[in-house]
């Protein structure tokens, strides 16, 4: 790296994009506040692990009665995985590290925990039965 970055060198980042120049970052002074730190690092496992972590937050009896309803959990963890990808306020917002959170009264995946469960509780309420169409 050291001799694009003082070449400045055109390099392909992937095939299809055009060739970007390579340059050194330049740490700046920072005139308020203070640096968070060396950014903590998660490991694949735990990655994946959050992206099904929504299971643990649904009663068994309110998924046996979805279930009764029609709604399976792949119909679930197709919804709550396209609501954590597609909208980032579930998914990167939700997942910052404390100093860089746009809720600071949350943790971190508590907003997607708080969706999760409301989702659950209107589908329930949002069923129909024969007694009650």
């Amino acid at each position: 790296w050291k001799e694009i970055f003082a070449n400045g060198q055109r390099i392909m980042l992937n095939e299809a994009g055009p060739a970007a120049v390579v340059r050194p970052v330049k740490e700046k002074v920072m005139i308020r506040g203070e640096k968070l730190g060396a950014r903590s690092e998660r490991s694949e496992e735990e990655l994946v692990a959050s992206l099904s972590e929504w299971k643990q937050w649904i009663d068994p009896a309110d998924m046996k009665e979805l279930e009764s309803f029609g709604v399976t959990i792949d119909v679930l963890e197709e919804a709550f995985n396209a609501a954590r990808r597609n909208n980032p306020t579930f998914g990167v917002e939700d997942q910052a590290r404390e100093g860089e959170r746009m809720r600071p009264d949350k943790k971190p995946g508590q907003h997607f925990k708080e969706f999760v469960e409301m989702y659950v509780e209107t589908l329930k309420e949002l069923a129909s039965t024969r007694e009650n169409p």
